[in-house]
C-alpha cells in the first residue's frame, strides 16, 4: 500500500497526540476537494488567481499568508465573501499568516500556492539578495521536510 501525504500527516498527527490537532483541522473531508494554502496576496492573486480558485468545484482556500495585513485582509475578505454567497463550499474560517512557516505547518492543508515576486516577470529587476533569500527558502523547505514545495 502507498503511503499518501495526507496518511503520513495523519499518522504524524496522531503521534504527537490527538490533543495537539484541533478537532477541525482533525475533521475528515472529502478527498476529492483539495484544500489550498496561499502565499503572496499581491495583485496577481487578488485579481487573477484567487478568484480562479474559489470558482473551481474541486478547491477550497482555508489558509492565507502575507506579511502586510492590507493585502491579506483584502484576500481574505474576498474569499468570505465569495463563501457567503455560496455556503456550499464554505471550508469555515479561513486561516491568516504572516509567517509562511505557519502556513506550511498546517496538517490541513493539501496543496500550497506561492504567488510571490518572480525575478524578471513584467520587467522586474533582480532585488540585490533575492537569489540568497530564494537559496535560503529553499534550504527551509528542505530542513521542515517540504520536498513537495517547489520554488522557482
Amino acid at each position: 500500500m502507498e503511503l499518501t501525504r495526507r496518511d503520513f500527516l495523519r499518522g504524524s498527527a496522531l503521534a504527537l497526540g490527538a490533543a495537539a490537532v484541533p478537532s477541525a483541522l482533525a475533521a475528515e473531508h472529502d478527498p476529492s476537494i483539495c484544500r489550498i494554502g496561499l502565499i503572496g496576496m499581491g495583485v496577481q492573486c487578488v485579481k487573477g488567481h484567487l478568484n480562479g480558485l474559489l470558482h473551481r468545484r474541486d478547491v477550497r482556500v482555508v489558509a492565507m499568508c502575507d506579511p502586510e495585513s492590507i493585502r491579506l485582509n483584502k484576500a481574505k475578505e474576498i474569499a468570505e465573501n465569495y463563501y457567503k454567497q455560496h455556503p456550499e463550499k464554505n471550508p469555515g474560517p479561513i486561516a491568516t499568516f504572516e509567517d509562511f512557516r505557519d502556513l506550511l505547518a498546517r496538517p490541513d492543508i493539501d496543496a500550497v500556492l506561492i504567488m510571490t515576486v518572480n525575478p524578471g516577470f513584467a520587467g522586474q529587476k533582480l532585488v540585490p539578495g533575492t537569489l540568497d533569500k530564494i537559496a535560503r527558502l529553499r534550504r527551509m523547505l528542505d530542513e521542515a521536510g517540504r520536498p513537495d514545495i517547489e520554488i522557482e
